[in-house]
């Protein structure tokens, strides 16, 4: 159920801090932003494309005659990008280098690799070349 996942998956964003909690009632935690923005990646593919079963590979389906600004444009990432940025980047980062689960918590290598590969999902997935939007 597309429509299911898709929502849970996007109340796992939360308005105010902008990053991704595991589950309901739940702080937002740094790594969540790859393993909820991954997922919501691939949602968001799966649903720009339009076939969630098929054997076409929704990252390689052409849509270039998607309006820009249509929740199909595989551009269009059922989360918040910039908040999600903001969060890592204000939040997770360190001051001393690395990235961290919360602004009170201590870095390590966990959560700077999973912190930096949700970064990654928000800043590059649903786009046809990296760093070029479609």
């Amino acid at each position: 159920d597309t429509d299911a996942l898709a929502e849970w998956l996007a109340s796992r964003q939360m308005s105010y801090e902008g990053g991704f909690s595991g589950r309901s009632n739940k702080l937002v935690d740094g790594c969540y932003s790859f393993w909820q923005g991954g997922a919501v990646a691939i949602v968001s593919a799966a649903v720009a494309a339009g076939q969630e079963n098929d054997d076409q590979d929704p990252w390689l389906a052409n849509n270039s005659d998607n309006d820009s600004n249509s929740p199909t444009d595989p551009s269009h990432l059922l989360m918040d990008e910039g908040m999600l940025e903001r969060y890592i980047l204000l939040c997770a980062q360190d001051v001393a280098g690395g990235l961290r689960d919360k602004p009170s918590k201590r870095t390590d290598f966990y959560h700077s690799c999973y912190n930096l590969s949700g970064l990654s999902c928000a800043q590059y997935c649903g786009k046809t070349s990296f760093g070029h939007p479609v």
